[in-house]
């Protein structure tokens, strides 16, 4: 008996191979449309497809435009930094003009946080701090592709940004300072990373060499003098200070009196206190309003940047109803400049 299967005639195996066809592509369709619209879901929202290339990259964030001011009250946020930014300008009355970064030397420009500082209404100031890398290497160009990237992308970010490098310098508790670095190497270095900066035509900088306070009588030993790492006039636009009322008897003119008074010697460049904070002690609430009195009638000063963080001290205001009810009284006579009316405007948008 012949077992193989019985030749189909060509019309009826024709019939079956169309309906077969069919149906796979049916099935095929079927399995597709899922995923087309899964995949138009997942688009971009059509601004950001238009967006200019800068913006692309920032995620739904859209940076807001501002510009600097001559007139600062500002703040080094605790961690979510957005979070604590939001709850000190809640309990002070403040909406800070500046928003305080630290970050370290290799690490990208952050756009996404400086795009919601800009969103609320704030210029971003970011740190950065070389722990891992020597300050011959940065000046010897062996970070270049580094810090060429990180311009470019602040260049394309537009908005200012005021940036710093190696702050507290001229104190030994930093790799990249006093005892452990000497000053040629510092400037070196920073003049180095300013002119990469130049060379990728990143002008909505603005350049902060920002020093630890001079040292009190018996502190030479940990703190020398801030103009040995003077870069120059050409690679600086502001200056700033970090200095704390550590004692009961602290008065604006202790603390930063006698750094002003050294820092005018080489430069009259507007200066900023880039962090300051008051802990507990019976003359709290004096020496809060000594800090506003002092940051508003001292000329060419800035302002200040508040640290909230409880470090040394408790300095994080909103735990402490007393001193925040201080602080917010001074805060509402604080004369703020409006961003864009200003001698010191940096804004190069154009």
């Amino acid at each position: 008996m012949n077992s193989r299967p019985r030749k189909q005639s060509g019309a009826h195996a024709g019939g079956r191979g169309r309906a077969g066809a069919l149906k796979y592509a049916g099935n095929t369709i079927a399995m597709m449309v899922p995923l087309v619209l899964l995949g138009i879901l997942m688009l971009p929202p059509l601004g950001l497809l238009l967006a200019p290339p800068e913006k692309v990259g920032l995620g739904v964030c859209i940076p807001s435009p501002v510009a600097l001011g001559d007139r600062y009250l500002g703040i080094a946020p605790g961690k979510p930094w957005l979070r604590s930014t939001k709850s000190f300008a809640t309990g002070t009355g403040v909406e800070p003009g500046l928003v305080e970064n630290y970050t370290l030397f290799g690490e990208p420009f952050d756009q996404e946080r400086s795009c919601q500082v800009t969103q609320l209404g704030a210029v971003p100031l970011i740190q950065i701090l070389p722990r891992h890398q020597s300050l011959a290497g940065i000046a010897s160009g062996r970070y270049d592709g580094y810090l060429t990237s990180y311009a470019r992308a602040v260049r394309a970010f537009k908005d200012p940004v005021i940036l710093s490098f190696g702050h507290e310098m001229n104190a030994r508790w930093w790799p990249w300072g006093y005892e452990h670095a000497s000053p040629a190497a510092f400037i070196a270095a920073w003049r180095h990373i300013w002119t990469v900066f130049a060379q990728a035509h990143a002008q909505n900088v603005t350049w902060l060499w920002n020093v630890n306070r001079d040292a009190n009588p018996g502190q030479e030993y940990s703190i020398s003098p801030a103009q040995d790492w003077w870069p120059g006039s050409r690679y600086v636009d502001w200056t700033g200070i970090d200095a704390y009322f550590n004692t009961p008897a602290d008065t604006f003119s202790s603390v930063f009196g006698g750094t002003l008074a050294s820092i005018r010697q080489i430069t009259r460049d507007p200066v900023l206190i880039t962090e300051t904070a008051i802990g507990p002690s019976p003359q709290q609430d004096s020496q809060i309003r000594s800090l506003f009195a002092g940051a508003s009638s001292t000329p060419g000063l800035l302002g200040f940047v508040w640290f909230d963080l409880d470090r040394r001290q408790a300095w994080h205001l909103e735990d402490r109803p007393a001193a925040l009810s201080v602080f917010r009284a001074g805060a509402s006579q604080y004369e703020i400049t409006e961003y864009g009316v200003s001698e010191y405007e940096w804004n190069r948008h154009q």
